[in-house]
């Protein structure tokens, strides 16, 4: 997707030892809404679910790599565990659960991909040749879920809200 047109919504990454490659913001695409902008009836559906998966998950935002593939001869990606567990996958779940049923429509419409397969996108390359070692071994953890709509990058962090035993708290 150019960050000039169309919309899906991404994971972002706290620094990180996986060396870029590439140019392009490593990320984990969540869902894809197509290569033109959502109606603002569905942008703003879509920021809701963000913002709400945001300020309410509390589960683990580490995920482990397991290797490397190049998708489509563009798109470099580190593999992500794909256990049922995977924070990448649960954030998913919870996000596309949180749309109305309208939204939900457009991304199934839209989405490229039936089997989800977690991954950081590293970047786009038109080269079947650039050099990137086939097992990146590394333990990355997410910041934040951000929309990307036509050029615009909306970004809501995760909460610092930590629950034990059914009471919030800022600090370990």
């Amino acid at each position: 997707m150019s960050e000039d047109y169309g919309t899906c919504v991404v994971l972002t990454l706290e620094p990180n030892n996986i060396p870029d490659y590439l140019d392009g913001d490593q990320h984990v695409t969540l869902a894809y809404f197509g290569d033109k902008p959502l109606s603002a009836a569905d942008r703003a559906d879509v920021e809701r679910a963000c913002k709400g998966v945001s300020e309410t998950y509390t589960g683990t935002r580490k995920a482990k790599t397991h290797g490397v593939e190049q998708l489509d001869g563009s798109a470099v990606m580190v593999l992500l565990d794909q256990s049922h567990d995977n924070p990448a996958v649960v954030i998913r779940s919870l996000f596309l659960s949180a749309l109305s049923d309208k939204t939900r429509k457009v991304f199934r419409e839209n989405q490229t991909y039936p089997t989800y397969k977690p991954h950081i996108t590293m970047g786009y390359s038109d080269q079947r040749n650039i050099y990137i070692p086939a097992n990146i071994q590394a333990e990355v953890s997410f910041e934040a879920i951000e929309v990307w709509n036509a050029g615009e990058k909306i970004k809501f962090p995760f909460s610092n809200t930590i629950k034990h035993i059914g009471v919030e708290r800022r600090s370990g």
